[in-house]
């Protein structure tokens, strides 16, 4: 059993690439890794707009700001924007604009130029007669990235190899509307019983889909990209609460940190429980809510083992 290598989160890609060597970098995609990453990652309590702590309740996903993040390991980064490119979670509005996030992640790049982060600017805005903003998001964000940002950012129609990320943000879109597309294998779907606990069933699809991506997963596809969504997936019923009602019912919704208090331990231990078994089998993105140092470690560790 070969020993786990001594990685420094910050700079783990940096390793990474002197591990494989120059050669194999050229050869080898950007979704041919196992990838650190965080859903929502601007919504932070510090980042929320509203009218008091029962939208932080709603809306809240990540404990630590983006540059933290990377710090920790994350390398994939997931925002959400709406009209004027301003950031958002759903219905919640997020202090700042794209161009802040931006400016944190290509300041943390001149940091550590060896570097790559993938990026998603994914429009997420529900107000009425959104469809003429949405049309023109994808234009804007690569205006924005080719005039303030062409040094670190990296806009691509198709699937970019190690060697051409190094020093860059690289965007994608997970509908392929202005950058490439994150093309995969569709992940099976989990039929569980209905009256079981959320968070439990929650727990069995995701380890499920660990399975399945870490068996199915070779050099041979690796152009493809696999992800794996760890993070809660339904707010409709917290965000479709009024006023009137929240406080009688956001007890009795479960909350994403009530979900990442458990799938993140469960995550976490199956990670290092099975990262020497894995073969040539890699996860793709794992995206979870409140992302934390041991968890993103034990993640990315899946690169050099």
């Amino acid at each position: 059993m070969a020993p786990i290598p001594d990685v420094d989160p910050s700079n783990w890609l940096t390793q990474l690439r002197e591990h494989i060597g120059v050669e194999r970098q050229s050869q080898m995609y950007l979704s041919s890794l196992t990838l650190p990453a965080t859903h929502n990652s601007h919504a932070t309590t510090d980042h929320i707009e509203g009218w008091g702590w029962q939208k932080m309740e709603v809306a809240n996903c990540q404990s630590s700001g983006i540059r933290a993040q990377l710090d920790m390991g994350v390398r994939s980064i997931d925002l959400r924007i709406g009209k004027d490119l301003g950031l958002r979670h759903g219905k919640v509005t997020l202090q700042g604009n794209l161009r802040d996030a931006l400016h944190i992640m290509s300041e943390w790049l001149d940091n550590h130029p060896n570097e790559t982060i993938m990026f998603q600017a994914k429009w997420d805005y529900w107000g009425d007669d959104r469809q003429p903003d949405q049309d023109h998001a994808p234009g804007q964000v690569n205006d924005l990235i080719q005039k303030e940002f062409w040094a670190r950012g990296l806009v691509l129609d198709q699937q970019p190899k190690l060697s051409e990320c190094i020093g860059k943000m690289v965007l994608f879109n997970d509908n392929g509307a202005g950058a490439f597309p994150l093309k995969g294998p569709e992940a099976p779907r989990t039929e569980l019983s209905a009256d079981m606990d959320v968070i439990d069933a929650h727990w069995i699809h995701v380890q499920r889909v660990l399975e399945w991506a870490s068996r199915t997963s070779s050099p041979a596809n690796q152009g493809e990209y696999y992800e794996i969504p760890c993070a809660q997936q339904s707010l409709d019923k917290l965000e479709n609460l009024s006023l009137n009602n929240l406080w009688g019912n956001i007890t009795s919704v479960k909350r994403p940190i009530d979900f990442a208090t458990v799938i993140n331990l469960r995550l976490h231990d199956w990670l290092l429980r099975n990262i020497h078994g894995r073969g040539e089998g890699r996860l793709g993105r794992v995206y979870v809510d409140f992302a934390e140092p041991n968890l993103v470690k034990a993640t990315l560790l899946w690169n050099f083992v």
